[in-house]
């Protein structure tokens, strides 16, 4: 299934503000501001099984009660420009879910009076930045697929908005735990009796440098079927990119196995009180990572312009010596003899001299 949204999980803060006909995203060339029609335009053309419509959310921690009345008009018009011009196009149309800003219902009485009396029919679900808002819908709504756009940071706080009804749940904490070296251990219903058990433990750690056993005991993940933790611990060591990607597979997997879970506690009838004995057996906080994760990438954090520290540590620091003398050798500068470069190459310990 494809789902179309005009915003990643989680968002970065943009400089620039959203207006009454766009909202402002972060883009691989910089912050850009994405238009309502271009968005349309871009949902028509690629089909997606899915599209989220588009919303004003204000991400910043400091709302006045004006720029709150403003994004449920804003979200309440686009919305009915959106529906507006997938009647008015020949082009087949995808499903179109609602989307909800995280919003107090009295703020948004007419855009959720409309979603219920006159759009019900022409949108197949809803999209909601609150997993709170699940439990606040109108009841004309409480029959339609939901969306939460949101980031838990643990399996406690999944199983929270599925209980306040949230049908498909965005998982960005997983990526997360797994660039830190976590392995996630934990079950719905877990095999050991006890209370502070921990979701994952620090593949970090020396103590798994010769473990010869599988992530978890049982997974049928192709991290544990195929490898061992002493090689994903060694492969972290040596920061190859294979370790995190073992790790991922590994969570995504064990995530996966936890919603499987509870589908079927949901069908015994037994699910409210599975979750009463995974909230007492888990710790919701994961244990602390001792190592460094992988280079950081442009889309994880907001640029706030020049002079900023570097957020990645030097990866090549004993070539930067030879990469100098190599450049003055070039501009004219200085003349090394080969011997004498070969020399201090040897003394770095990148190679040795043949005689």
């Amino acid at each position: 299934m494809s789902i179309l949204g005009p915003r990643r999980l989680p968002a970065i803060e943009c400089p620039n503000p959203n207006t009454n006909s766009s909202v402002a995203i972060s883009t691989s060339v910089g912050f850009q501001s994405l238009a309502l029609s271009d968005y349309n335009h871009g949902a028509q053309q690629l089909h997606a099984d899915i599209t989220l419509g588009l919303a004003d959310v204000v991400t910043s921690s400091k709302i006045s009660q004006k720029r709150l009345a403003k994004s449920a008009d804003r979200s309440h018009a686009w919305m009915r420009d959106t529906l507006t011009a997938q009647a008015e196009s020949d082009v087949e149309q995808s499903t179109l879910f609602a989307s909800i800003p995280p919003l107090e219902p009295q703020q948004q009485s007419l855009y959720l009076s409309d979603l219920s009396e006159e759009y019900k029919s022409e949108v197949r679900g809803v999209s909601l930045y609150s997993a709170e808002t699940a439990a606040t819908l109108p009841q004309a709504l409480q029959d339609l697929p939901r969306i939460c756009l949101t980031t838990p940071v643990s399996p406690h706080d999944i199983l929270q908005a599925v209980a306040l009804g949230n049908d498909l749940i965005t998982v960005p904490f997983v990526t997360e735990t797994s660039e830190r070296g976590i392995a996630f251990t934990f079950s719905l219903s877990p095999a050991i009796e006890g209370s502070n058990q921990a979701v994952g433990f620090d593949l970090w750690d020396p103590r798994h440098a010769t473990d010869l056993s599988p992530l978890v005991q049982g997974c049928q993940c192709y991290a544990c079927t195929k490898h061992h933790r002493a090689y994903i611990h060694h492969l972290l060591s040596a920061k190859e990119m294979l370790a995190w990607t073992l790790l991922q597979i590994h969570n995504y997997h064990m995530i996966d196995v936890f919603f499987a879970q509870m589908r079927e506690a949901m069908a015994e009838g037994t699910f409210e009180e599975t979750c009463k004995g995974f909230t007492r057996a888990y710790n919701a906080e994961e244990p602390k990572a001792t190592g460094q994760g992988p280079r950081i990438r442009g889309y994880q954090m907001k640029s706030v312009g020049g002079g900023e520290p570097r957020k990645n540590r030097k990866a090549y620091g004993r070539l930067e010596e030879q990469a100098r003398k190599l450049e003055e050798a070039e501009a004219g500068i200085a003349t090394p003899e080969v011997e004498t470069l070969a020399e201090d190459l040897e003394k770095q310990g990148l190679g040795e001299t043949q005689n």
